[in-house]
């Protein structure tokens, strides 16, 4: 069953979390964690936000970011 679309409120605080299927690895090399991190600078750079905390695990990450105008579930 899939979640209900998040609320969008400009200037709120979103925990972001993502996670490999079944606990597999999300990040392999140094290489993925940097290239996971230039993909978010672009993302910023097109959709604005502010990102006060980040934590890559090999098998998950977690972003606390604060959105302007673009929702998160903009694509």
């Amino acid at each position: 069953m899939p979640r209900h679309p998040r609320i969008h409120a400009p200037g709120g605080l979103y925990h972001l979390m993502a996670r490999g299927n079944n606990g597999q690895a999300v990040y392999l090399t140094a290489a993925d964690y940097d290239a996971f991190l230039t993909a978010l600078h672009t993302t910023r750079e097109r959709y604005p936000f502010s990102l006060y905390a980040y934590v890559l695990m090999p098998n998950h990450f977690y972003l606390l970011l604060e959105v302007q105008e673009t929702p998160t579930g903009k694509r």
